[in-house]
Order: structure tokens, then C-alpha cells, then sequence
């Protein structure tokens, strides 16, 4: 675009006007590219000034470049671009060369700004702020109900709760805007977004004021309401918000809606109340709304923690019916319920189901996985199910979950430190195979330091290696490292001799 701009003057003989700068500054910006979009905007800032100043010395003179002050709309797309690309200082630079060319930014250009503070994926809550703070100086103009709005918007995705309410009484003790829906659901969204208790309250006590204020609360608003109940894990509150939600006669049946019944039933799930999460699933679908993936996954997890896995295995059947293909939060749910109900077999079956799924059904075992798989399977009795922890401790170490290449481990040196006492215990036992069976390639053996860690873990693994692994295998702890398992050349030697 540069040369393009360059082109038209030296084909047109005349100089490049500042409508043409425009176009070419705009087209940068709305690519998102806001270096080239500043440097031709300060270029035409320049090139102006300079034909203002020559224009008064010889006197006369007369064309479109002369007096431009600015157009908002090219200042405002570049301002966009910016933001976008988070460069916040470069749009405090670019807000002062504005009000220095007399082109004020309106209350327009500040919550265009603020809108996407509150939209960014990280959290601009400063930014924010520091805007508001400068539309509440910019002489001539008010902030908006929605430029308060915003700015708690993004407060709310900071989690800054204390800022949001500041804001939010503030603007109430004004008395000089109208408060809506919006701004009492933006104020209680932030509170349920912190969690906790306290901020549980300080949104119940907003959802109140609204009352006494003859606000209306919408369906948004109660899910807000109801996830600070879940936040805060008062599951009681959460089904009794939706009850009044029944009884005002609104609506949870759109796809939007939702989202009400997905924090509410997460707020089940999170305390185990199985049976109400699983009824809410049930009222959702009679409703015509259509469960989520963290709805599903919530009554999974609430009907786990209750050790009840048939209906765990109902909802995620129900799940992929649906048409909803499970993530991996929904499968560890579903081996959490079978680990608290003691279903080794379902649990492995689960385990392979994973292993076996394509790449683009985009879900594999992770270390949560083999945790709770390994945790079901070890403390199941017989002997098929010490093959499978074994079978799925190896497949985990090829997927590179534990004992990773890229870790500092080495064949003579293991942190175990870490891993919970099942998983240890296989990796014991793959540690020790594994020797034997290199021993056999390269011959060379030397001692082996087991990391365990704490006087628990460590006295754990000295009984694993002694009583399970055949012939047993002895080891010492160092007088200088009392974490630490040494077993000796000899009895590695000995240990091999004996396979």
C-alpha cells in the first residue's frame, strides 16, 4: 500500500492527498497491521504541518490538505488495530496526538476501546481502567452507562471483584444515569466470577437491590446469580434460584439459557448431589434446551463423587448421543466415577477406548488418567489386574505422560518424589524391567538412585522393592541424602542374574 500511495503522486504529478492516506492507513489498520498503519498516519501528520506552515509564509493557497484536523473514524480504526494487538501504550501516544490536532475522542472511540479490553482472552482490567480514567477527563464529553459497563466487564474478566463493585457504586451514588439489567448483572458476574462466600452475598445482595429498584432480572442474571452460588458451593441457594426462576415465569429453554442450568448443575456436581444434577439434566432436555459438555460433565462428576457409576455411564452415554464427542475432563469424570465405585474392568476398557481413538477425535490419556486408571487397577486383587496396571504404565510411558525422555531422569536416576504411591509402585516395576532388559544390550550397570522425597514415599518404595519384585531387591539410604533410595551395582547384578 506504501508504494501504491507513492505511485499516485508521482504518476499524478501533484501531491498524495490526505483522503488517499486514509484509505491507505484504514486498509493497514483493519489488517491489523498497525505499524504501517502509524507510520503513514504520523507521515501525513508531518507532511500537513509542513504544508500549513510554507502555505502561511508565501500566503494563499487553497485544497483539502489544508486545516485537517483528524478524521475519527481513521483515528478509531487504528486505535482498534492497536488494541487488538495490545499495544495499550502506543494508543495512549496516538489519543494524545489526537487531542493535540484538536480531534477529541468522543465517549464512541472510548468504549469501542473498552469493549475490547473486556473481550480480550487476557485480562485488561488495568487498560480498562486507565481508559475510563481518561473519558472521565476529556473535557466535553461523559462516560455512558455502557462505558461504566464495560469497564466492569473487563474487571469481571480479571476477576477483580473489588474494582467492578467500586465502579458499580460509584456510578449508583452519582445518580445522574439510569441503571439497567446490564449493569447490575455485569456488577454480580464479576462477584461470581471471584467466588467465594463473601462475593456469593454481595451478589445476592444485588440481585435484592434490583428488586427494591424495580429492575427486572433476567435469565443472564439468574445464571450469573446461580454461579456465585456454585462458586461459593451453596448448591441449596443455586436450586432455589432456579425455582424462582419458575415461579417469575421466565424462560430456560433457549440454547442461551443454558448456561443457567449448566452453573447450576455444576454447583451439584461440585458437591456430590447426584440426584439433582442428574434431574436437572433430565428438566434441561424436557425444557428444549440442549445440555453442554460442562453440564454433562458436572452430573458425571457429582454422580463419581456419590460412587454412583451406573448413572455416571447413563449420562455419558446419553452424552455422545446427543452428538457431543466427550473431552477429556468428561472421561476422567467417567474414571473417577468407576475408581470411588470400584470398576476395574470398566475403567480399563475406558482407558483403551482412549488409546485407541483417532487424532481427530483430539482426546488421549493424560497424567490424571493413568493416575486414577492405576489407582483403580492396584487396589483391585488378581493377578490380570496388576497385568493391566503394568500394560497401561508402559503405554503411558510411549505417550511420554511419566518418565519422560525430556525429563532429567536417566536409567540410573528416578524422581519418584511426585507420584502418588500407586503409580510409584508401577514405575518400580517398569524401572526394574526395564534394566534387566537393557542390561542384556549394553552390559553396563552401575548403581541406581530411586528419588523418593519424604520418609513416607521413600519407605514405601523400600517395601515395594523388597517384598514384590523377585529375587528382592535391597537398597540404602544415603546418610547425606535422605531422600533418596541407592541400590548398589551388586544387587542390581544379583536382581538381573535372577529374571
Amino acid at each position: 500500500m506504501g508504494e501504491l500511495l507513492r505511485s499516485m503522486g508521482e504518476c499524478t504529478g501533484i501531491g498524495i492527498t490526505s483522503h488517499a492516506r486514509e484509505i491507505v492507513i484504514s486498509g493497514y489498520a483493519r489488517r491489523g497491521n498497525w505499524m504501517d498503519a502509524m507510520r503513514t498516519l504520523m507521515e501525513m501528520e508531518v507532511d500537513i504541518d509542513e504544508y500549513e506552515r510554507d502555505r502561511d509564509l508565501v500566503g494563499g493557497g487553497n485544497d483539502e490538505n489544508v486545516g485537517w484536523v483528524g478524521n475519527d473514524d481513521v483515528y478509531l480504526t487504528v486505535l482498534t488495530s492497536l488494541a487488538r494487538a495490545n499495544r495499550y501504550d502506543v494508543v495512549n501516544t496516538l489519543l494524545t496526538s489526537m487531542r493535540r490536532r484538536g480531534c477529541r475522542p468522543d465517549v464512541y472511540v472510548y468504549n469501542s476501546l473498552l469493549k475490547l479490553c473486556a473481550s480480550d482472552a487476557t485480562p485488561r482490567w488495568r487498560e480498562a481502567l486507565s481508559l475510563l480514567s481518561q473519558c472521565q477527563r476529556e473535557p466535553g464529553i461523559k462516560p455512558d452507562l455502557i462505558t461504566y459497563t464495560t469497564a466492569m466487564r473487563a474487571c469481571a474478566r480479571g476477576r477483580k471483584a473489588g474494582k467492578a463493585m467500586e465502579l458499580f457504586r460509584a456510578v449508583r451514588d452519582m445518580g445522574t444515569l439510569t441503571l439497567d439489567v446490564y449493569f447490575y448483572t455485569t456488577a454480580m458476574d464479576a462477584c461470581a466470577k471471584e467466588g467465594g462466600r463473601r462475593w456469593m452475598v454481595e451478589a445476592m445482595s444485588l440481585l435484592d437491590e434490583m428488586g427494591t429498584r424495580g429492575i427486572v432480572p433476567n435469565e443472564v442474571t439468574y445464571g450469573v446469580a446461580v454461579a456465585a452460588c456454585g462458586n461459593a458451593g451453596r448448591w441449596e441457594e443455586a436450586l432455589v434460584l432456579l425455582d424462582k426462576m419458575r415461579d417469575a415465569g421466565l424462560r430456560i429453554n433457549t440454547i442461551t439459557d443454558s448456561f443457567t442450568y449448566s452453573s447450576a448443575i455444576g454447583v451439584c456436581g461440585a458437591a456430590g448431589r447426584w440426584r439433582e444434577a442428574v434431574d436437572l439434566i433430565r428438566e434441561m432436555k424436557g425444557n428444549g434446551a440442549r445440555p453442554n459438555r460442562v453440564a454433562f460433565t458436572s452430573a458425571i462428576t457429582a454422580c463419581a463423587i456419590s460412587r454412583q457409576w451406573e448413572s455416571a455411564f447413563e449420562i455419558f452415554k446419553e452424552m455422545k448421543y446427543d452428538g457431543l464427542q466427550p473431552d477429556i475432563v468428561a472421561y476422567n469424570a467417567l474414571i473417577g466415577a468407576g475408581m470411588n465405585s470400584n470398576k476395574p474392568k470398566e475403567v480399563y476398557d475406558i482407558w483403551g477406548e482412549m488409546c485407541n481413538m483417532s487424532s481427530s477425535e483430539r482426546v488421549s490419556p493424560d497424567i490424571v488418567t493413568l493416575t486414577e486408571v492405576v489407582a483403580t487397577l492396584d487396589k483391585a486383587p488378581g493377578r490380570v489386574n496388576r497385568e493391566r496396571v503394568d500394560e497401561v504404565f508402559s503405554e503411558a510411558v510411549k505417550r511420554g505422560l511419566i518418565l519422560r525422555k525430556d525429563s532429567l531422569d536417566t536409567s540410573l536416576e528416578v524422581d519418584l518424589s511426585s507420584m502418588s504411591f500407586p503409580i510409584a509402585r508401577a514405575a518400580c516395576r517398569f524401572i526394574f524391567r526395564r534394566i534387566a532388559e537393557r542390561s542384556s544390550e549394553d552390559g553396563e550397570i552401575g548403581d541406581l538412585s530411586l528419588i523418593t522425597g519424604p520418609p513416607r514415599m521413600r519407605e514405601y518404595v523400600r517395601e515395594v522393592l523388597r517384598d514384590e519384585l523377585t529375587p528382592p531387591v535391597y537398597c540404602m539410604v544415603p546418610k547425606a541424602e535422605q531422600g533418596t533410595l541407592l541400590v548398589k551395582k551388586q544387587v542390581l547384578t544379583n536382581y538381573i542374574r535372577g529374571q
